[in-house]
């Protein structure tokens, strides 16, 4: 198929995803307000789920369609990465009215579980990983399936905060917009599909790394349903519910990754990972400063001048943006193989 054809379909579907994760924020801000359930349990859970279809269509049929265990760990932990870098940005951007808020508490359960899984992912992929039943799952796989579904339980106990106790006009009822939201996401996965295999083509045609490509072409893409998300949320000063929704987007991606793990037939920590090292250390590294630049906004905004404390803040989610940059220009100087600094614990290409 011809490049320029292969680019009219990528757009085309990133268009349609974006489109349908645009109405999908709208149905779940609708339905954190008409039923008044929490912004952890709507944005965390649900809609996390919801925008995180991309990925996880995008992993599957990376492994089972195209055969591709690479592109499918690409676009997870490039995806993952990708929030993080989107949070810091848009807190920037939105910092006067940020300053205003309050993070809930289960911000800080979801950003210590993204924590404890990046320090696993680092240690799996350092040590080719720590495979069970003959390397057919790894147990850091079966640790972070675990950790997913305890902090879905931990969402399901958070109650709502008063801060987003609005009431809303719509014409739609509840059951009408559960119903939306359901259609929507099997339409995000169709999308999911046609983009991935373009998206392939594309890499393949450039002659792109898989791992460095995925993170682009589809971390980057499948990440657009959170990011318009998160962008309308904090328009509408709902800092909480866009905190919720980009960090249990990317619980929900790490179960992606474990599930890919499993079903994958060669197994993603036994594989040359340079590319996947440099993500899951730049998420470790952007997970700890997004949780140091929350715990100093919640619990430090009385005891700091307000100057003081606006420079710690800016200077914490720059640092963000600094890690993903860095993350990029590694990343490219490896696909060209100018620096491979993990060259002595990998396995031939």
């Amino acid at each position: 198929m011809p490049f320029a054809v292969l680019i009219i379909l990528y757009l085309v579907a990133t268009v349609g995803v974006v489109a349908l994760a645009i109405f999908v924020s709208y149905l779940a801000d609708l339905l954190q307000k008409k039923t008044k359930y929490s912004a952890a349990l709507i944005s965390g859970v649900l809609l996390g789920l919801m925008t995180g279809i991309p990925e996880l269509v995008t992993g599957l049929t990376s492994v089972l369609g195209l055969n591709s265990s690479d592109l499918a760990v690409g676009d997870v932990l490039g995806s993952n990465v990708f929030n993080i870098f989107t949070l810091g940005l848009f807190t920037l951007i939105f910092f006067k009215n940020f300053k205003k808020s309050r993070i809930q508490k289960s911000e800080f359960i979801n950003i210590a579980s993204l924590i404890v899984i990046y320090a696993l992912y680092i240690i799996s992929f350092f040590t080719n990983g720590i495979y069970l039943l003959n390397h057919v799952f790894s147990i850091i796989s079966l640790l972070v399936m675990i950790i997913y579904f305890v902090n879905i339980w931990f969402m399901t106990k958070q109650t709502t905060s008063e801060e987003f106790n609005r009431t809303t006009k719509s014409r739609l009822t509840v059951t009408q917009a559960i119903v939306l939201f359901a259609t929507c996401g099997l339409c995000l996965a169709g999308g999911s599909v046609g983009l991935t295999y373009t998206a392939e083509s594309i890499i393949n045609h450039v002659g792109m790394n898989k791992a460095f490509g995925a993170s682009l072409f589809l971390g980057i893409t499948t990440s657009l349903p959170e990011i318009i998300s998160v962008v309308g949320l904090f328009y509408m000063k709902n800092f909480n519910a866009g905190f919720s929704h980009l960090l249990g987007s990317n619980i929900f991606n790490c179960l992606v990754f474990a599930i890919i793990d499993a079903i994958s037939p060669d197994k993603v920590f036994a594989k040359d990972t340079t590319i996947q090292k440099y993500l899951v250390i730049a998420g470790l590294i952007a997970s700890v400063l997004l949780a140091l630049g929350l715990f100093i906004h919640n619990f430090y905004h009385k005891k700091l001048r307000s100057l003081s404390l606006d420079v710690m803040l800016i200077t914490i989610f720059s640092l963000i943006l600094l890690v993903y940059l860095t993350y990029l220009i590694l990343a490219f100087l490896h696909h060209t193989g100018n620096l491979n600094p993990f060259q002595s614990h990998q396995l031939s290409y």
